[in-house]
């Protein structure tokens, strides 16, 4: 039946089959004998209004059941752990998990973590939904709920809980607005993005970032495509614009991030650099799961910088500036790609404090022209050195970009002039490594020692 505004309690369409796999544990974890724990989560679809707008408003009436049953499919394969629908909306999806099991905040961050697990794989995965294929993005939050607090109106209070907190981390500037026929094809580009996410075709190909007149590597970038049938690198950038359009880019992110923090723990020796969309560059539970690895592990947090995309979408101030904190206490360093094009704000620059600012190429492009070309693009790179301690020109294919480069005063640089991405791994390069020293606001430039 339908509670209040119209979301769903729990009790129909309930997975038979699911439950009588885990009826044992069921019945162990609702013993008052048992040790137990629980957590309440709230799950946001949160790309319901481009699903209307490819699929129609019955397709997207059904995107939470299908992503439940999608959740419940996962708990099939868990020991000792059982959930159970609370509330549920078009667009929200609230469930209580418990697992039988010894109580602590380890325990806890464990749950915690095999919740986001699930919710990683349901999201990587098409939904099929009433003959449509669909990409959900998925938001959640989780709240520990006590022994003793299997009341059903404490579950909503802590529910409650979780979706206040989530709300103030979920706002995000005003996205493209989408026909349906621009819909539908960025959903099927992101289907098919997502698939090459799952089947591993999409790989990390290093380009370096060094010393325009030294042979000072600072870091490598960490950039995502595809090999051809030749080992030639392919793009894959337009099935990304397509997933940050949808607001589906938070997972395919969380995965990069933690597929660069992975290299790190392997004993990649040079620090990397993973861009993420601005988009999703704010505190949310997705983040949360990534900082708990770093924390105790600022060997490996220091040499990892994030780079924030804003080529489509600015960031939202107040989450974003939260996590940039987050990560710079930790040792990381954050990046903003394409100063000078984009969707890139003073407010968000201030916001963020970036260590590092990249210039778009078309400015290296523009100072090559000379005369006042040439003068306007100093006094931006000034500018650009006044908000950072570090500026990496762009597009620096040639030795003539490399000369407009130091004339204009930048001394870093990325491009084909320093031999473009390649497959072969951060080992692979040689070089003297650049120091990355901590953000600090400057009178004026700042400069980096190597």
């Amino acid at each position: 039946m339908r509670g209040d505004g119209g979301r769903r309690r729990f009790g129909a369409r309930r997975n038979v089959c699911a439950d009588a796999a885990r009826s044992s544990a069921l019945a162990m974890i609702r013993s008052s004998s048992a040790a137990w724990l629980a957590l309440a989560v709230v799950v946001h679809v949160d790309n319901l209004k481009a699903i209307r707008a490819a699929s129609g408003e019955n397709v997207a009436l059904e995107v939470t059941e299908a992503v439940w049953r999608a959740v419940q499919l996962r708990l099939v394969t868990a020991s000792d752990v059982v959930a159970e629908r609370v509330i549920w909306s078009p667009e929200e999806l609230c469930f209580v998990v418990r697992a039988a099991t010894d109580i602590g905040s380890a325990s806890n961050d464990a749950l915690r973590a095999q919740v986001c697990s699930w919710l990683l794989d349901v999201g990587c995965r098409p939904l099929f939904v009433s003959g449509a294929v669909l990409q959900v993005a998925l938001s959640w939050n989780a709240t520990v709920a006590e022994r003793g607090s299997g009341d059903r109106d404490v579950l909503h209070l802590l529910l409650i809980e979780a979706r206040q907190t989530l709300a103030r981390s979920s706002g995000s500037p005003t996205t493209q607005s989408l026909d349906p026929e621009d819909a539908r094809r960025d959903m099927a580009a992101a289907v098919a993005h997502y698939a090459e996410l799952v089947s591993g075709e999409l790989q990390f190909a290093w380009a370096p970032v060094r010393a325009v007149d030294d042979d000072v590597l600072l870091y490598l970038r960490a950039e995502v495509a595809i090999p051809g049938v030749v080992g030639q690198i392919i793009n894959r950038e337009a099935g990304y614009r397509a997933l940050e359009r949808l607001r589906l880019v938070a997972i395919f992110d969380h995965l990069q991030v933690q597929r660069a923090i992975d290299h790190l723990v392997r004993g990649g020796g040079w620090a990397v650099c993973v861009s993420v969309s601005a988009t999703s560059f704010r505190r949310s539970s997705w983040w949360d799961q990534l900082l708990a690895q770093l924390e105790g592990q600022r060997f490996i947090a220091e040499r990892l910088l994030v780079a924030v995309d804003c080529e489509q979408f600015a960031v939202f101030l107040g989450p974003a500036a939260e996590l940039a904190d987050r990560l710079r206490r930790l040792g990381c360093k954050i990046v903003l790609l394409g100063f000078g094009s984009g969707q890139i704000a003073l407010a968000g620059l201030l916001a963020l404090r970036p260590d590092v600012i990249t210039l778009d190429p078309f400015l290296i492009e523009l100072a090559a022209r000379g005369g006042r070309d040439l003068e306007l693009c100093r006094r931006v790179v000034a500018l650009a050195a006044v908000l950072a301690p570090l500026v990496v020109a762009e597009g620096v294919d040639t030795f003539r970009h490399a000369a407009v480069a130091l004339d204009v005063g930048v001394s870093w640089g990325c491009g084909a002039f320093f031999g473009g991405p390649r497959w072969r791994g951060p080992g692979g390069y040689a070089g003297r490594p650049g120091r990355i020293p901590p953000f600090q606001w400057q009178a004026g430039g700042a400069e980096w020692g190597a």
